[in-house]
């Protein structure tokens, strides 16, 4: 797995991506500037008889759907490295799931134990790619969440 390395209430976490492929994507490491995670679920709203609505008090009542996930990610490509724009845009068109790892790590990049590592698959739906003169080129991606991710503390 390659690492995305952020920054998070002055913590730094890793963001791995690893595809076996083809083609395979590997060394995808990145300078991450912003790292953020969103979970969510559908809801469906229950239409009730009028005596439901009375009953309750006028207070709406909602099914629960689908779970879903995304992670987003911004920060610096490094021209010339094994991580670069060329390996960002691989990663979106290799059209398959990737798998994920997001966990705090120290400052020489080991993984803080007791910190939540949490994993599963995804895939690149989003990716910017700006390259500004006389500055340094970036990225913005957003990888969907495929499944259920899990969550464990590090041992």
């Amino acid at each position: 797995m390659a690492s995305v390395v952020g920054s998070h209430n002055g913590d730094l976490y890793n963001l791995e991506l690893s595809h076996a492929g083809p083609p395979p994507v590997a060394g995808l490491v990145l300078c991450v500037t912003d790292l953020g995670a969103t979970f969510q679920r559908d809801t469906s709203e229950v239409q009730a008889c009028r005596g439901d609505v009375v009953a309750s008090g006028g207070w709406k009542t909602h099914i629960l759907g689908d779970k879903s996930a995304e992670i987003s990610a911004e920060g610096h490509i490094r021209m010339g490295n094994t991580w670069n724009s060329h390996t960002l845009f691989g990663a979106l068109d290799t059209d398959q799931i990737m798998d994920f790892e997001l966990y705090p790590i120290d400052e020489t990049g080991t993984q803080i134990v007791g910190g939540q590592l949490t994993a599963g698959k995804c895939f690149i739906s989003n990716l910017e790619l700006t390259f500004p003169n006389d500055d340094i080129a970036a990225y913005s991606l957003t990888l969907m969440v495929q499944g259920k991710p899990t969550s464990t503390i590090i041992a």
